[in-house]
């Protein structure tokens, strides 16, 4: 799913939450754009190289053009289920967390439902039950290439 839809959808959530919540509705951001930083990290780790504007292109590219195997393949750490059991966590002992898990959450939905929508086919359970943290320790101590 594109960024500025994830943009859009937070913003409406945020209207929403504002009068409830005031400035900390905010943070719906957090978890429905921000959450989208690790392509960026998964094109860093990939390609061994830091642009935001290469990093957009080919997630855009992948998107775009169906590439499903290189979508597979991708391990995004704020789109796995630990990533949002931590966040689920972190958020009964942290309350304001909540904001940014129920982003999150519509986040995940939308990715979920992208798919299915313009693949017609459910792939995003292949990126989101790959674990950050195997990621993380196989990126930090086995040095595997990804």
């Amino acid at each position: 799913m594109d960024i500025w839809i994830h943009t859009v959808i937070s913003a409406i959530i945020a209207a929403v939450l504002w009068p409830f919540f005031g400035p900390l509705s905010l943070l719906v951001f957090v978890g429905g754009v921000l959450s989208d930083a690790d392509h960026v990290l998964w094109y860093l780790v990939k390609y061994k190289t830091f642009n935001l504007k290469k990093s957009y292109d080919y997630c855009k590219d992948i998107s775009v053009n169906k590439r499903i195997e290189i979508y597979k393949k991708a391990v995004l750490i704020f789109h796995s289920f630990d990533a949002l059991i931590g966040l689920l966590i972190l958020s009964i002992i942290y309350n304001p967390l909540y904001i940014v898990l129920l982003g999150l959450v519509v986040h995940l939905f939308l990715d979920f439902i992208a798919p299915i929508i313009f693949w017609k086919g459910n792939y995003f359970a292949c990126v989101f039950r790959k674990s950050a943290i195997v990621f993380l320790y196989q990126l930090i101590f086995k040095k595997k290439r990804f």
